[in-house]
């Protein structure tokens, strides 16, 4: 098992290469706007997947503090810029009630852009559907 920590001003992203996908635990705090950090996050994390060839990706969010809807979707009507590739099939992991409602809508937009992207509030659900 491999894992990597890169600090981004606020987050932490720790990277682990698990049997069929790579799990991405992302920590810190949000601030109101603050987006580069999420940006900074997709950044390296898309930077990690072209590295590594990563195909199934499972993230998650061990953010504190709320982010509102416009927030997460200018992060996420960005991933082609930071470079996050279309084939690869993202399992995104919430467990908190008003950043999950924000990422919800989000990643409405975000599939309907072409990404293989759901979004849990459980681990489980989430490899599931992950390793079909």
């Amino acid at each position: 098992m491999f894992v990597n920590q890169n600090e981004l001003g606020m987050y932490e992203v720790y990277f682990t290469e698990e049997s069929s996908f790579t799990k991405v635990i992302v920590n810190g705090e949000r601030k109101s706007q603050q987006d580069i950090d999420g940006a900074m996050a997709w950044f390296k994390i898309a930077q990690y997947c072209d590295d590594n060839e990563t195909k199934k990706l499972l993230i998650i969010s061990k953010l504190t503090g709320s982010i509102s809807r416009m927030s997460s979707y200018d992060v996420s009507r960005s991933l082609e810029q930071f470079g996050v590739k279309k084939h690869i099939k993202i399992a995104f992991i919430d467990t908190l009630t008003e950043s999950f409602n924000a990422n919800s809508f989000s990643v409405k937009f975000t599939k309907k852009n072409g990404y293989d992207i759901e979004l849990f509030d459980d681990e489980n659900a989430a490899i599931s559907w992950l390793i079909q």
